[in-house]
């Protein structure tokens, strides 16, 4: 099966597996970590099994929203903006931390966009407007509570 290994966005020392627009970690052999490491861009590459190679090359294996090793590619497996309930899946977690530690809301969105699709750039969008909504409120009820000049002991 086609796929590709991209930098995952939220942390660059990591790395994604995106495979029919679902993205899965990767347990990276110790010298394919060093020489994707070295290279700016994609990497195509095939997932058979759960072993991800180029030109035949086993390179490492995928890995679940769980951490854990997959057998073969799995979608219910993948790492979601958003699970079925609604709440921030594993990669939506990690984009919303990202955000809040400096990766621009755009950056972020455009990455989404372009490896995963529309659909789940309108769930990154929700997820992030949910955040900013929170710490509008939060930031609100600071204000009330904010100090002029003394202290209140």
């Amino acid at each position: 099966m086609e796929a590709l290994i991209t930098k995952d966005v939220t942390n660059p020392k990591f790395f994604l597996v995106i495979v029919d627009g679902h993205a899965f970690g990767i347990r990276l052999h110790s010298e394919a970590r060093r020489a994707l490491a070295k290279l700016g861009g994609d990497v195509q590459v095939q997932v058979e099994g759960g072993t991800v190679m180029v030109a035949g090359r086993a390179l490492g294996e995928i890995v679940g929203w769980n951490g854990q090793p997959l057998d073969d590619v799995d979608p219910e497996a993948a790492w979601t903006i958003k699970t079925a309930s609604g709440r921030a899946g594993r990669l939506g977690r990690a984009l919303k931390r990202a955000v809040e530690n400096g990766l621009t809301a755009e950056e972020a969105l455009d990455w989404v966009q372009r490896y995963l699709g529309e659909e789940a750039k309108a769930d990154l969008q929700s997820l992030l407007d949910d955040a900013g909504d929170q710490s509008d409120d939060l930031a609100e009820l600071l204000k009330r509570h904010l100090l002029q000049n003394d202290l209140p002991w």
